[in-house]
């Protein structure tokens, strides 16, 4: 069990690191929208310091709180692969701003990205859920703060 906890950390620092360089690059890409793009990449670039911060310290003890991650190793890996796919196929063919923000939404209502927020959302029992929802306590809700962003800056397309 440990060992698959371990590849499931292992892949789920790699999902929170791969969104981060896909809204890194979203931010290069659309200037007048880099203050979203910008602040989401710090915010996943801080969910996986923290991931791997719990597995260095958590793990060997078997107090890893295994519920802030997706069970699946496999969704991990194909969402994995599909943003590596992303990320190379955006350096030289650019979306447009409304499907880059339709991609990024439906990213962070995949399994992985939403099991994390929706742990972080609401109260637990156990002392190290409550420690990691302290450690990212204005990370919360990527996915309304994108469809929010939209409303407010993407007009209706057909």
């Amino acid at each position: 069990m440990k060992t698959t906890l371990a590849k499931i950390i292992d892949e789920s620092i790699r999902l929170e690191m791969n969104v981060a360089s896909l809204y890194e690059i979203y931010s290069s890409l659309y200037p007048e929208d880099s203050g979203l793009w910008d602040q989401l990449s710090r915010e996943e670039v801080k969910h996986a310091t923290i991931i791997k911060a719990g597995k260095d310290v958590l793990l060997s003890s078997g107090e890893f709180p295994g519920e802030i991650l997706s069970p699946s190793l496999q969704v991990l890996h194909d969402l994995n692969v599909e943003l590596g796919y992303l990320l190379k196929k955006f350096k030289t063919d650019v979306p447009t701003r409304k499907y880059a923000l339709d991609i990024a939404l439906n990213i962070e209502n995949a399994s992985g990205e939403v099991h994390f927020q929706r742990t972080m959302e609401y109260p637990s029992n156990s002392a190290y859920v409550s420690l990691f929802q302290k450690l990212c306590d204005d990370d919360k809700d990527h996915a309304k703060r994108i469809i929010d962003y939209m409303k407010l800056n993407i007009a209706e397309q057909a």
